[in-house]
């Protein structure tokens, strides 16, 4: 659907509830995928603790890789506490990834994690994982692999040995090879 603004100029549907949203202060009461048209309001709100929203769903390839790298700039010092990162549909991109695992490495609010990936972006969730090697606040790791190898169970294995925080992993894996 296309929505018209006063000037008569067409805008999208989803970049006028961004704006009405930021206009009414309301991100931190709002639950949806965040995407490229939320920018740069979605950025203000993760910026302001009165604002931030508790839980976040981000889907990495809705956003440009300069508009994720703010995001996740962003959310490094946010107050989420629950993020949903999805990788699917899109191809294992090392800058994509890096900002994400450096958001969550440094982030110190976010307790529950829930990371996805599709079969193009093998790797990327064991990859962000990573960060937990460092990460002291995330209580509860959900990963959905696609395909679920012996080098990613020897990284699982590391990050919770390493990591004395996390309580609880919900592994999802379609296809698993730990020959």
């Amino acid at each position: 659907m296309v929505v018209l603004d006063p000037k008569g100029e067409a805008i999208s549907e989803r970049v006028g509830f961004s704006e009405q949203v930021a206009a009414a202060n309301c991100y931190h009461r709002v639950l949806m995928p965040w995407d490229e048209t939320s920018m740069p309001n979605f950025v203000n709100a993760l910026q302001q603790p009165s604002l931030c929203p508790v839980e976040c769903h981000i889907d990495s390839i809705r956003f440009s890789i300069e508009s994720l790298s703010q995001v996740c700039l962003a959310l490094v010092s946010s107050t989420v506490q629950s993020l949903s990162v999805k990788f699917i549909d899109c191809n294992f991109n090392q800058a994509r990834h890096h900002y994400v695992h450096k958001a969550i490495r440094k982030n110190q609010s976010i307790v529950s994690l829930s990371l996805q990936e599709g079969s193009m972006s093998s790797g990327a969730c064991i990859f962000v994982a990573k960060a937990l090697l460092e990460n002291r606040t995330v209580t509860k790791l959900s990963l959905r692999i696609d395909d679920f190898r012996t080098d990613a169970a020897e990284t699982l294995s590391k990050i919770l040995s390493k990591n004395h925080t996390l309580e609880e992993l919900l592994l999802n894996c379609i296809n698993v090879d730990l020959r």
